[in-house]
């Protein structure tokens, strides 16, 4: 995404040859350059400029707007759907693709007018590419190679003027040089205002000369060129006010926005929306107008078919500036606002509203938008919160909501972002976080918006999720059970939202370890989900497959599993990129179908690429890296990769009661995984300690008879026969066939392993053959 070319860019030949020179022969591996320059210099304009004369240089260029770091983030999410074939993830996933040179190893990022180098430092790849970075900030010169764009030289500026201004005679072509200061913002400005409009040349040089004075007794020199910059300004809409009042009042409201590109159609579906004094705008043939007329007095860059405008960012200052110095400014930005708002499409989750709101995300954030009471711009704030998320930058979506609970107090558009804002926290692992600010929302929910709102049932249904992944299993059952029958009353039974309850209920019932049931569950479901949409590719759809499929393995069918999952998986890999978070779950649940039924080698390959793909999203400290790395202590310990094994399981391990709780079941449940990798160690004390604190802290949490429990107890009889006490293994070994049958049935493949091992446990202890062979108990942490 790169802007249009300048086709009035005129000079800089020297400077642009220099910066290709330094980007190309940086010493590391990634060429990083900021340019330095005060405002006005045209800094953007060279970089631009850059970018398409060294075009072929690059396979990829990406033009990142950075005055703020969420529009870098997003711009960034955008690149990586856009070209690197990232349907959906986070910004670590676009730079780890960037870094790799996967699908592109030439390619140029352009960072625009960033601010402080910390804030943009963890955005910055690594690779064989180059970056480039824009700036007023001289402290970029402590972490990029710097160069300092000036002024123009003499040369530079009459070049300008001559190409726009062909009717001016030397001498004043000179004198517009000198009173503009050489500052190139300055030439343009001029050159467009006396071209495009009915102000002479000699009008607009008495301006300037003016001021002339005034200008050369300022302190600085970016003070003398500010002072020169806010007289041409004020020349220009002075009279533009003169012959398009309505074009400045535009300007204006547009000033209050963004200095980022604001499309035609956006702010004419925002003007015939709002209603405010320049509705009558909204009509096509006079936005074309007002958007000719500030390009003409050189007040706004427009695109070259005329259908976006841009205001500079110096512009911007000066126009905020003399606005705030009067009286009407508040009621100004507050139609800015409105404006703003009546360009929400208001279906967020919709991917046709997506292009949409990609255009809103700067100027939302830029403009302060979260300040507004208007409820219109609150209802644009919750909305942008959900794109941002399904967009997959939830850290952007988590500061927006963060913002808005903090200043709404406790309306109703405070509760729906307050809901936004703990998913945001959940996914992004701050799980008590989530819990805290949940927990409190549903009761306000309860009490103002009654417990049957739909506001309100969403946020029950977030809490089940927050408590699942707390481990609270039967209080999430409880609850989710109660969500579900106010679901089904307030819905009916095959809404969306009832299937999206019950969903939430069958993934309780796993956890309980009433496979039967979630399976029987999840096959309602799809069903419901298939017969509305009549599509077995619909992502709904698809989901209940997944869960289907694993209800099917947990039943102890792994060939039906396996062959289930085995084509949820393709389809899922047909419709989204592999770093899909769906289509990453998919293929965690393949590989554990796929060990189940006995295809190792398929089933390592796929653990590991998957832990991999978690590591590079969400980090090595996030819930489903941990709940990967657990799998993949099983897939290394099949593959007689002992040590690794025990690396990882020991690292999880420790990493698990800092994401979750010491006494979570998931914390048992990985040191369960890493005895058995122990014993086979030949180190059984140490398998047997760890092995009987799995039991006993799966027990205290689920009872003896769960399924996880007798997974860690049938171990734990392993481990004694190892330390040769067969007759506490027998013992042990008896309650756990007995349990195992009665849980998960006679027939169940884990009772044949139990028995097994029984009957192995019974020779030893009556003297026979050594009890070796052992059939081994996993854990698989499920998705919650």
């Amino acid at each position: 995404m790169l802007p249009e070319r300048n086709s009035a860019f005129v000079g800089r030949d020297a400077f642009l040859s220099g910066l290709r020179h330094r980007l190309a022969s940086g010493s590391e591996p990634l060429a990083l350059c900021a340019v330095e320059g005060m405002g006005g210099i045209g800094k953007t304009q060279s970089a631009l400029e850059f970018a398409h004369r060294y075009a072929d240089d690059y396979e990829l260029i990406w033009w990142i707007p950075a005055e703020q770091k969420a529009f870098a983030r997003t711009s960034l999410i955008t690149l990586g759907q856009q070209r690197l074939g990232l349907s959906a993830g986070g910004v670590d996933l676009v730079l780890q693709a960037l870094r790799q040179g996967e699908p592109f190893r030439r390619w140029l990022l352009v960072f625009d007018n960033a601010d402080e180098p910390e804030d943009l430092t963890d955005l910055l790849p690594g690779g064989t590419g180059h970056v480039l970075i824009t700036t007023r900030n001289a402290r970029w010169r402590q972490v990029a190679d710097s160069l300092t764009l000036g002024v123009f030289d003499r040369a530079e500026s009459l070049e300008l003027i001559g190409r726009r201004l062909s009717s001016l005679d030397d001498g004043q072509a000179r004198q517009l040089a000198e009173y503009s200061g050489d500052l190139p913002l300055l030439l343009a400005q001029a050159a467009t205002c006396i071209s495009d409009t009915t102000l002479s040349a000699t009008e607009y040089l008495d301006l300037l000369r003016s001021d002339m004075a005034r200008a050369a007794a300022e302190g600085s020199v970016a003070d003398r060129y500010r002072h020169l910059a806010a007289s041409a300004y004020g020349a220009s809409v002075a009279r533009a006010r003169q012959e398009a009042p309505d074009a400045v009042g535009l300007l204006y409201r547009c000033a209050f926005l963004t200095s980022e590109p604001l499309r035609r159609q956006l702010i004419g579906s925002g003007l015939l929306a709002s209603g405010g004094p320049l509705a009558h705008l909204a009509d096509p043939l006079r936005l074309r107008a007002a958007f000719g007329a500030l390009g003409r007095y050189g007040l706004v860059t427009l695109s070259e078919d005329g259908s976006a405008l841009q205001i500079h960012r110096v512009i911007r200052m000066l126009i905020q500036e003399e606005l705030k110095s009067g009286d009407d400014w508040r009621a100004i930005r507050d139609d800015a606002h409105r404006m703003l708002a009546g360009a929400d499409p208001g279906e967020p989750s919709q991917a046709a509203s997506w292009p949409v709101y990609a255009q809103l995300v700067a100027p939302v954030l830029d403009s302060g938008l979260v300040e507004s009471a208007d409820p219109a711009a609150r209802d644009l704030v919750v909305n942008l919160v959900e794109y941002l998320s399904v967009l997959s930058d939830q850290r952007t979506a988590l500061d927006l909501a963060a913002q808005a609970r903090s200043r709404w107090g406790d309306d109703e558009a405070a509760l729906r972002v307050t809901r936004h804002e703990a998913i945001q926290l959940l996914r992004l692992g701050r799980i008590r976080e989530a819990d805290d600010l949940n927990s409190a929302l549903i009761e306000q929910m309860t009490e103002r918006l009654g417990p049957k709102d739909p506001q309100t049932l969403m946020a029950i249904n977030t809490q089940g999720s927050i408590l699942r992944t707390r481990g609270q299993f039967l209080d999430a059952r409880v609850l989710d059970e109660r969500s579900l029958r106010l679901h089904e009353e307030v819905f009916g039974p095959t809404h969306e939202r009832s299937f999206m309850a019950a969903n939430n209920l069958s993934i309780d019932l796993r956890l309980a370890g009433r496979y039967p049931e979630a399976r029987d569950l999840d096959e309602r479901i799809h069903r419901g989900r298939f017969l509305k949409t009549g599509s077995e590719e619909s992502p709904w759809v698809l989901w209940s497959r997944n869960q289907y499929a694993r209800d099917l393995r947990e039943c102890g069918a792994y060939q039906e599993s396996y062959e289930i999952q085995s084509d949820v998986y393709a389809t899922y890999l047909r419709l989204f990129t592999p770093s899909h978070t769906e289509v990453m779950r998919a293929q965690k649940n393949l590989s554990v179908s796929a060990r189940k039924a006995g295809r190792l080698r398929e089933s390592l390959a796929l653990a590991e690429d998957t832990h991999q793909r978690y590591v590079e999203r969400f980090g090595t400290d996030h819930p489903d890296t941990l709940a990967a790395a657990t799998n993949l202590i099983n897939e290394w310990r099949l593959a007689g990769r002992l040590e690794e094994a025990l690396a990882i399981g020991r690292d999880t391990l420790a990493r698990y009661p800092v994401v979750l709780t010491e006494r979570h079941p998931f914390v048992h449940g990985c040191r369960l995984n890493l005895a058995v990798v122990l014993r086979l160690m030949g180190q059984p004390a140490e398998a047997e300690r760890d092995s009987r604190s799995a039991m006993d802290g799966l027990s205290s949490q689920l009872g003896f008879v769960h399924h996880y429990t007798l997974c860690a107890a049938g171990n734990l009889a392993s481990d004694l026969s190892a330390l040769g006490e067969h007759g506490r293994a027998v013992e042990l070994g008896r309650r756990v066939c007995e349990a195992m049958g009665e849980s998960l049935g006679p027939e169940h493949p884990l009772t044949h392993g139990a028995r097994a091992n029984l009957a192995r446990d019974l020779t030893a202890e009556s003297g026979g053959l050594p009890a070796i062979g052992r059939f081994d108990f996993d854990f698989e942490p499920p998705p919650l």
